[in-house]
């Protein structure tokens, strides 16, 4: 990718509920700045293993770019328009996908209320949401970690276990007999630690 799809980005940032001032700020700076050395950065955000080192080296390059985060947050749109196929390919239903990638919106509004300005700061960690380390299920967040070894047995999965870049698939857990019971509550984690 060598140029922002401004197009593109208008479109998600409506879809995200992005507020109108931060939204234009953002494009009028991504369509001025020379994209292609920071979207060369988007594979690796959306990589779990590379994803948060990748992260802190484009917030190095925008930083001097733009004091305000707004560049970074185009940069970060452009990868969660990346990002949508790679939940789409796991079946991620697009709910989910869009209520994760709401943290955007709900960042910049968070600033803008402590600070009365339209800036970006949060890119520390939506890199999780990115590579589909973090989702969003109604107002709850489920971040996918290496399984300890004392929950790893009785799940079936190795300890250490982890997801892949973004959950392989999201199914309801049924416990084995050895767990506490879990009346009435389904239990979404990734595919790779769950029993059969």
């Amino acid at each position: 990718m060598e140029a922002f799809d401004i197009p593109a980005l208008h479109a998600l940032c409506i879809e995200l509920s992005i507020p109108g001032p931060a939204a234009e700020a953002c494009l009028a700076q991504a369509a001025s700045a020379q994209a292609a050395p920071l979207l060369r950065h988007i594979p690796a955000l959306l990589d779990a293993s590379r994803a948060e080192a990748a992260m802190r080296e484009l917030q190095a390059k925008c930083a001097p770019l733009s004091p305000n985060g707004l560049l970074e947050l185009a940069v970060l749109l452009s990868a969660a328009l990346e990002a949508r196929k790679h939940y789409a390919a796991r079946g991620v239903p697009d709910d989910v996908y869009l209520a994760t990638m709401g943290c955007f919106s709900r960042f910049l509004n968070e600033t803008h209320r402590w600070t009365g300005r339209w800036q970006f700061d949060r890119g520390f960690w939506v890199w999780r949401q990115l590579c589909g380390r973090l989702l969003r299920l109604g107002t709850l967040e489920f971040e996918a970690l290496p399984l300890p070894a004392e929950l790893a047995g009785p799940l079936g999965a190795a300890a250490g276990a982890r997801s892949r870049c973004i959950f392989p698939a999201m199914r309801c857990v049924r416990p084995k007999r050895s767990m506490p019971p879990m009346r009435g509550v389904r239990t979404f984690l990734p595919a790779t630690a769950l029993c059969r």
